[in-house]
């Protein structure tokens, strides 16, 4: 096996409603032609909703982390989420680093199913973020270098976009995903899944 192969870079996410897909894939479009440069777009088909980065992982982990979601999967009801409306940047306007969209719906729901993959990852020896968990999907992320006026662009253009509504879509499964870094963008693969499957639980407690 060679060095690259010894690892392999993986997340948990879960996919979003094909209506999302596009009304996220022509916001971004839109913005492309606002901001030419300084910014590396997701591909449309590449935007999840995050819960945890595992980062690089050895392939023999990847059925660990999968037994270890099933649990909390399956004292998970499934949950509604749609799109906020808003798009905004991380960390803040002066330095923006992500481009985002924003979720609403049932967050209560999804905040408490977080918690519990990353209690499960932390019982696995994945260390705990340290920041609150922000539910968004990225559009894309600022390239280095990127001069202060582009920064200021990039910041001004995000904020006076508008994102069309989408209706909710249910979110009943979440995904191990690994990521490929490829010259023409980051491309993502399923290596399993786990269902949320407890009709009884009450909402927001997995």
């Amino acid at each position: 096996m060679t060095a690259y192969q010894e690892t392999v870079r993986t997340f948990i996410a879960t996919a979003i409603s094909t209506e999302a897909h596009q009304v996220l894939e022509e916001a971004a479009g839109r913005l492309r032609q606002d901001i030419p440069q300084g910014v590396g777009w997701v591909r449309p088909e590449g935007i999840h909703l995050t819960l945890k980065f595992l980062g690089n992982i050895r392939p023999e982990m990847v059925d660990r982390v999968l037994d270890s979601l099933a649990a909390p999967a399956a004292m998970s009801a499934p949950f509604q989420l749609g799109l906020s409306g808003r798009l905004g940047v991380f960390p803040n306007s002066r330095r923006p680093r992500v481009l985002w969209a924003g979720i609403d719906g049932d967050l209560a729901a999804l905040s408490a199913f977080q918690e519990a993959v990353e209690e499960a990852m932390k019982n696995l020896g994945f260390s705990p973020e340290e920041r609150p968990y922000s539910p968004h999907l990225t559009l894309g992320r600022v390239r280095r270098g990127v001069s202060d006026a582009a920064l200021a662009k990039i910041s001004s253009s995000v904020t006076a976009a508008q994102l069309p509504g989408a209706q909710p879509w249910q979110v009943d499964s979440f995904h191990l995903f690994q990521t490929d870094l490829k010259p023409s963008g980051s491309v993502h693969t399923v290596l399993g899944s786990v269902t949320l499957d407890a009709p009884n639980a009450a909402p927001g407690r997995p």
